[in-house]
């Protein structure tokens, strides 16, 4: 039921973003139409020559030779079921089309997707980063109550960090799975090493504290992540055009 829980909000989203974009047809603002799907016209002739691609923003066109020496660090592949479509293949050929040299894949929750990244990246010429998004809660352990905790974002910079990024991965999924896979912080400390982690998306602990708790609270979770991991600590800046990412950025910029 819990994954039929979220197929229905992943559909709710894309059926928003649908009308937001005015793709299907709004009934409140036009009242006893259809809602009618009318596909786009795609044909050689709807784009430009390579070398004129652009990037498309809510804030600004970014030509290709501006985005080279970009690493894209949260990434999320097929294996994050339900957040993400993206083959391995498909990012590694957007890399390469973008000039890039390296780029990380954090999926959700799970690192199955890891050994074809890294097979086909280096096929490709491309470092890859080696990462995974997972939720911290209080108590791994503890069943008496729901605690997803917040996704954090950890990337492993070397061997030792690959191999704690796995146990801890495996952690979750096993000893840690309650409604969803889960870590908890006495384990992110006891398998740091080797490993770099961020403040996170607008979801993560720090955001959450911000936007619906307090800057001061917010400040105190920042403040561990800081003495535990040190310079392995980042914080993450997301814009997506979104208010709450403004807030958000402010205050992590300001605790740097």
């Amino acid at each position: 039921k819990f994954v039929a829980a979220f197929d229905v909000d992943a559909t709710a989203k894309c059926f928003f973003e649908l009308l937001k974009r005015e793709i299907i047809a709004n009934p409140e603002k036009t009242p006893g139409s259809l809602i009618v799907y009318e596909p786009p016209v795609l044909s050689r002739s709807n784009f430009k020559k390579q070398d004129e691609i652009k990037i498309e923003s809510t804030h600004q066109s970014t030509t290709r030779a501006e985005v080279e020496g970009f690493v894209h660090l949260h990434v999320h592949s097929q294996y994050s079921v339900l957040q993400s479509t993206s083959t391995i293949d498909s990012i590694l050929n957007r890399v390469s089309e973008m000039n890039g040299t390296t780029v990380a894949v954090t999926d959700s929750n799970n690192m199955m997707g890891a050994f074809h990244f890294v097979s086909a990246a280096h096929k490709k010429g491309i470092k890859p980063i080696v990462g995974c998004e997972l939720n911290v809660c209080k108590n791994h352990k503890d069943r008496t109550h729901q605690d997803d905790g917040f996704p954090v974002l950890f990337l492993a910079k070397n061997y030792q960090g690959y191999q704690n990024l796995s146990k801890l991965s495996s952690i979750a999924n096993t000893d840690g799975y309650y409604y969803v896979p889960r870590i908890d912080k006495d384990l992110v400390a006891q398998y740091k090493e080797g490993l770099i982690v961020s403040t996170g998306s607008v979801f993560g602990e720090i955001p959450f504290h911000i936007l619906n708790i307090g800057e001061e609270r917010a400040e105190g979770q920042f403040l561990w992540w800081k003495e535990t991991f040190g310079d392995d600590f980042y914080g993450e800046l997301t814009n997506h055009g979104l208010e709450e990412e403004h807030v958000v950025n402010e205050v992590i910029l300001q605790f740097c």
